[in-house]
């Protein structure tokens, strides 16, 4: 017997904003009728364009891009970068460090201008999305591609319907009032006990079980708060020190701090293409706000900070 529709539908894919890169990356690259789709959106006003290639997740000192397409045209080399967000909050100072990043390939005579785009579906808001000069949705790609009668492009159209229909979800759930009261406590605490942080005020208007909810960016570095999940539950939780684009020199870090290192419990880790110096705290799996628990971190937090602008 064949399976029905209703009989699928219980194989639900997860769909995430690195899948979103991988898939805007491979028709960039590969497929004509998309880059002229894309390239009346992101360059429109240059005339015709001429495709160089495109990059996924390029990392450099100043933080990392989601995807760099590299164009030529009349006017000389262009250098569209652009973010992508699902359902994720804007990083402190997200966009004005793509515009330090391209004036750096600028300068770098790499390009001589720049075009940056944020890509996500039209419900996506946060603190910078409007600071965005361009912006490109996810249900203009789907309804791009639901047009066009081969089977790939109905299936990638599913593909981006899926994700937005993960940040519907998502707004659903940051309705949750306690949710709200969740991060608005961890706040309360961060600027009582812990003001050398710089733990900013919540945007209650868009709050979910975030596993990111200690994000905060310093000159050179990041402190993240992190949750693992284990077969889909929460796990396993850190606080890191994050350094952009040092993934490579984890080995050099740890022979260089190893004497600094040895009495604390901080550890180095490789993660993805940078390093960080990492404190395991106590799991906290909202919204229950578990005091003790927050506080660990938060002092994770302000150790990881004091330890590493002394080290330098």
């Amino acid at each position: 017997m064949a399976a029905t529709d209703s009989d699928l539908s219980v194989f639900r894919q997860s769909v995430s904003e690195a899948d979103i890169d991988w898939l805007l990356c491979v028709e960039l690259n590969a497929s004509a009728e998309f880059r002229d789709w894309m390239a009346d959106r992101l360059f429109k006003g240059y005339g015709m364009v001429r495709h160089r290639c495109a990059w996924r997740s390029v990392s450099t000192s100043e933080g990392e891009s989601d995807l760099l397409w590299l164009v030529e045209t009349a006017k000389g080399k262009v250098l569209g970068m652009v973010e992508n967000k699902i359902n994720a909050g804007a990083q402190p100072d997200q966009y004005e460090r793509y515009v330090s990043r391209g004036k750096s390939y600028v300068k770098k005579e790499i390009c001589q201008d720049l075009r940056i785009a944020l890509f996500s579906p039209k419900a996506y808001s946060s603190e910078e999305s409007g600071t965005y000069p361009i912006r490109i949705y996810y249900e203009d790609v789907c309804e791009w591609l639901g047009c066009r009668s081969d089977e790939r492009s109905r299936y990638l159209a599913d593909i981006y319907r899926s994700a937005i229909e993960k940040r519907n979800e998502h707004i659903l759930a940051a309705e949750d009032p306690d949710m709200k009261l969740f991060h608005l406590k961890i706040w309360e605490l961060a600027e009582s006990n812990f003001p050398n942080l710089g733990v900013r005020h919540p945007d209650l208007s868009n709050k979910s079980a975030s596993q990111s909810w200690l994000y905060i960016r310093h000159p050179g570095f990041t402190i993240i708060y992190k949750m693992f999940k284990k077969d889909g539950k929460f796990g396993d939780c850190v606080v890191d020190l994050h350094l952009d684009g040092l993934g490579t020199e984890v080995d050099h870090l740890r022979e260089r701090y190893k004497s600094q290192l040895a009495r604390t419990p901080i550890c180095v880790e490789k993660t993805g293409k940078s390093a960080s110096f990492r404190i395991s705290v106590p799991p906290i799996i909202p919204p229950k706000f578990d005091e003790f628990a927050v506080r660990e971190a938060l002092q994770a937090a302000s150790t990881l900070k004091s330890w590493w602008e002394n080290a330098k």
